[in-house]
């Protein structure tokens, strides 16, 4: 008889999402679901109404997972302000910080963005995807 092999245990959380009105299952880090459940209750909408539209803007050749990240990532890059930054102690480069410091680091509440959820979205063809263009200033 075969032993069953050893599990490795995931940092990922797998939950059902509904996404253009097919259930499937999305796998994010605990952070990245903290981070959509704030866009969610800051845009008073639902994940699967942001995820539906997440999937509808990307390129076909990009997993729904990856494009997921990138926009949480950008939804709070576009949130950010050079006061929290300087709030966070960012921009005094790496030495003497340690990864440890820099994850801890207080977070900025941002400040009152109008139109941030379609500013993103407008930028989307270019954060989402397989090249990196920077978005037209």
């Amino acid at each position: 008889m075969q032993k069953a092999k050893p599990t490795i245990n995931s940092t990922l959380v797998s939950r059902n999402v509904t996404v253009c009105g097919h259930r499937t299952s999305v796998r994010l880090e605990p952070d990245m679901w903290r981070g959509l459940i704030e866009i969610c209750n800051r845009e008073k909408t639902n994940q699967h109404k942001v995820c539906s539209m997440i999937a509808e803007a990307k390129p076909e050749a990009t997993s729904l997972t990856a494009a997921i990240r990138v926009f949480i990532m950008s939804y709070f890059r576009a949130a950010a302000t050079e006061d929290g930054h300087n709030r966070a102690g960012h921009g005094h480069g790496m030495l003497g910080n340690t990864i440890e410091n820099i994850t801890r680091a207080p977070v900025a509440s941002p400040t009152a963005i109008n139109g941030t959820m379609a500013r993103v979205t407008s930028t989307m063809p270019y954060i989402i995807g397989a090249s990196i263009k920077s978005p037209p200033v």
